[in-house]
């Protein structure tokens, strides 16, 4: 897996900030994968009383459960907006899968919007960075769970003033 942080840029190319969703974003599907990982144990002598069976749908279960932990630790640490001097790229890793990244330089960024926030993200401080694309075919980043969502919104339009201004100078 080739890392975020080992991103090929070009000459004279400087990263601003990686920004990753948050991991009280990812809280319940951990809980849910921490359950499914313990479920086998809770019914482990009834699983023993099945023999050969049990163990074995015991056995799955668990790797399963880790397989699940583990693929949603790489959607987590492979997913991320990266904010470079000349373009905004957009990484997307779902589980183990090749990871998707989409570049567009700055002048075809629009606007950078902080989507409604639901409830679970309010009582955390998340919420979701919605970057807005105007290429031959409009379309939009969106990175949901970061941490301070207003901040990313104020790092992304402090980029876009700075780019500008050194176009004027």
């Amino acid at each position: 897996m080739k890392d975020i942080a080992h991103l090929t840029l070009y000459d004279g190319e400087e990263r601003y900030a990686v920004i990753r969703a948050d991991y009280r974003a990812f809280l319940p599907r951990i809980a849910f994968g921490v359950l499914w990982l313990l479920l086998p144990f809770f019914f482990f002598f009834s699983l023993l009383r099945m023999g050969v069976f049990g163990l074995g749908f015991g056995a799955a279960l668990t790797l399963s459960a880790l397989l699940y932990l583990f693929s949603l630790r790489a959607t987590w640490h492979g997913s991320a907006l990266v904010v470079t001097t000349l373009r905004c790229i957009d990484v997307t890793r779902r589980g183990f899968r090749r990871a998707i990244i989409a570049a567009v330089p700055w002048k075809s960024v629009t606007a950078v919007h902080v989507d409604a926030q639901t409830v679970w993200q309010k009582a955390f401080g998340l919420g979701s960075v919605r970057v807005d694309v105007a290429d031959a075919v409009p379309f939009s980043f969106v990175l949901s769970g970061v941490n301070d969502p207003r901040r990313i919104q104020e790092l992304f339009d402090d980029v876009q003033c700075l780019r500008s201004h050194k176009k004027a100078v």
